[in-house]
């Protein structure tokens, strides 16, 4: 829950952004810190508010808190251009993931990502998310080309304004039965092959939204799993 709020604090940031009226709530203020919005926005929303929040509201939004001047911030599915299913109308078609990361071009990643935000933002989207399990959406299996290359792609989709989406976290190795099929590994291959992308997203582009994995992992669901 607290990690959906932190995401919410976010989006405040995201959405009042260059807007002139002053804000009515600290944690609409994006001069202070987002713990501190963080703390005061969750001490002002009451348990149902937050509770509607793990679930969606009207296909892709996240649902809005009215009271609090939230708004149903909007969702897309990815990666390779606007698609929900028609939802948000035609879009541009980019080239797999895949297709990007064996350019071994950075800066094509980085120009990639701010055209991925510009896409986004001219829909009001304030949300990008991706799949995975499917192998032309994922940047590839080796660890230190899918994390060079994500870096600037994100730090560009987020400098324009929207918030990618990496997943799943962790382990979601394959499409088919993959919500019962567990992801058994040693911690040595997690740490050296599945969790670097993961870290470079966090650590160095700051990435602001992480999903779970839908398959368990070493028994247990990924989104319970302690570990």
């Amino acid at each position: 829950m607290r990690h959906i709020l932190v995401l919410l604090g976010v989006c405040m940031f995201f959405s009042v952004r260059g807007a002139e009226a002053q804000p009515s709530y600290p944690f609409q203020d994006s001069t202070l810190t987002v713990e501190a919005r963080l703390n005061d926005l969750v001490e002002r929303m009451t348990l149902e508010e937050k509770i509607d929040l793990l679930a969606g509201y009207e296909d892709f939004y996240l649902h809005p808190c009215e009271r609090l001047g939230i708004p149903a911030f909007k969702m897309a599915d990815g990666p390779l251009g606007v698609s929900s299913w028609g939802i948000w109308g035609r879009a541009t078609a980019f080239p797999a993931a895949l297709a990007l990361a064996a350019s071994w071009d950075k800066e094509l990643a980085e120009k990639t990502g701010r055209m991925y935000a510009q896409e986004w933002r001219a829909r009001g989207i304030h949300f990008r998310a991706s799949k995975g399990a499917r192998n032309f959406e994922y940047f590839g299996e080796d660890p230190y080309l899918s994390s060079e290359m994500l870096v600037p792609f994100v730090k560009a989709v987020q400098a324009g304004g929207v918030i990618p989406t990496i997943k799943h976290y962790i382990g979601n190795d394959q499409e088919f039965d993959r919500y019962t099929v567990s992801t058994e590994m040693d911690e040595r291959t997690l740490r050296e092959i599945y969790l670097p992308p993961f870290k470079a997203a966090v650590q160095r582009a700051d990435i602001k939204a992480v999903m779970t994995g839908y398959n368990p992992f070493q028994g247990t669901y990924c989104t319970e799993n302690s570990f």
